[in-house]
């Protein structure tokens, strides 16, 4: 869970608005209970025939909250969303602004594809912690408090077979499906990079797939990830259909209870008939916010799969460390001279570079040539800031590493 507190740290500017959409939320689904039980209450004091005042109350009530549930729903759905998509940016920012401190040294650790992959719909996964993790299991724990708390005053039988459903519907059942889909969640998102990295890489290749005709081999390849990923993501449908068909039959369960609690007291006369339709109806208006739980529960383990990986981008570790106090690059650069400079791609791999030295003056031109692998590139890259080195590289008599990159670049 550490990778998903760092995305939901990475979101606190937003919690204000958040807080706004997760109080819209419950006054809306408060509503759409309040509703089902007012309805119920209305049509069985209509069927008692009583005088038209006496039902004028409940009937307002009723276009009451029928109209605010819609209402808040909207406001809610509108803070909610414009939140998560404002916390979905900074983190796609954060993203691409490492990315940037990485390259290109620090990107060879990871695959074109997989980059992609996560750029893209890992980022997009990180939009349903606050949507459809956060915000549905604070309206729902809300509510049924509401809930289960009317009812008991109600019928207390009643509440508390009410609470036992409500607690399974919030605790068993999502854990249970959790458990169910855990491995085919935790493999989903991994699965999606490697066929993305694949399909991008073969794209990239292909004349040169096309010349020395390994098509075949390549698309057998694609068809083995996405047979694998078929596979994965039709055990975490099993999952889900498990928790929606437990979850219909605990709301069957609480409904026969609350009656099996209510009705002995209609027939003791502790409570009136008219009631009897709200004990009836309240726990299927209580379920239906608690049923969504069972998707709530696979969308975190899909944003933690998302956000460990992440995780392993944002932490990679930079190639090159920004000193912490730059020195400034002269305004006019004078020579620039390498002694014995060392480098590597690779803190434990062979040397790239090694033993070099150069000395370039100002307005002269050097031409460094070689073979393949002999260290052109990796030259360019360290005068360029983008890969460390040992020795000692200095511009104008000042050392290369106590400079600040992008001002480095700007010169060389």
């Amino acid at each position: 869970m550490g990778a998903v507190r760092k995305l939901w740290r990475a979101m606190s500017a937003e919690r204000p608005l958040l807080l706004v959409a997760a109080v819209l939320g419950f006054v809306a689904v408060a509503s759409s209970v309040a509703l089902l039980g007012t309805s119920g209450w209305l049509i069985s004091r209509a069927a008692q025939m009583p005088p038209v005042l006496a039902l004028s109350v409940a009937a307002v009530m009723v276009r009451f909250f029928a109209l605010s549930r819609s209402v808040f729903r909207y406001g809610e759905r509108l803070v909610g969303h414009d939140a998560a998509f404002r916390g979905l940016t900074g983190l796609r920012v954060a993203v691409y602004e490492r990315l940037e401190r990485l390259a290109p040294v620090g990107l060879a650790r990871f695959r074109r594809g997989d980059l992609l992959a996560r750029i893209v719909s890992d980022v997009d996964a990180a939009l349903d912690l606050p949507l459809r993790v956060v915000l549905p299991w604070a309206q729902a724990v809300l509510v049924s408090c509401a809930t289960v708390a009317f009812l008991a005053w109600l019928v207390p039988g009643a509440g508390l077979a009410l609470g036992i459903a409500l607690v399974i519907g919030l605790a068993v059942v999502p854990w249970l499906v959790n458990r169910i889909a855990a491995h085919a969640e935790a493999q989903l998102a991994p699965l999606t990079g490697w066929v993305t990295s694949d399909v991008v890489a073969d794209l990239e290749a292909t004349a040169d797939l096309l010349a020395f005709n390994a098509v075949p081999q390549a698309l057998s390849q694609v068809n083995v990830l996405d047979a694998e990923l078929t596979r994965v993501a039709r055990r975490q449908a099993a999952g889900l259909g498990a928790g929606v068909g437990l979850s219909t039959l605990v709301q069957g369960s609480a409904v026969v209870a609350c009656l099996i609690a209510a009705i002995p007291a209609v027939s003791e006369g502790r409570l009136d008939p008219v009631w009897l339709a709200v004990a009836a109806l309240l726990p299927l208006a209580a379920y239906d916010v608690v049923s969504p739980l069972t998707t709530s529960a696979l969308a975190l383990r899909r944003v933690r799969a998302s956000a460990e990986r992440l995780e392993e981008v944002l932490d990679s570790p930079l190639p090159v460390s920004e000193p912490q106090h730059p020195v400034p690059v002269p305004s006019r650069p004078g020579p620039l001279v390498c002694r014995d400079l060392r480098a590597r791609w690779l803190d434990d791999g062979p040397w790239a570079l090694r033993g070099m030295n150069l000395a370039l003056e100002p307005d002269e031109r050097v031409a460094v040539v070689g073979p393949s692998g002999s260290g052109k590139s990796t030259l360019a890259n360290v005068l360029l800031g983008f890969l460390s080195y040992q020795g000692s590289v200095r511009l104008d008599d000042i050392e290369l590493a106590a400079m600040e990159g992008d001002a480095v670049r700007r010169e060389i």
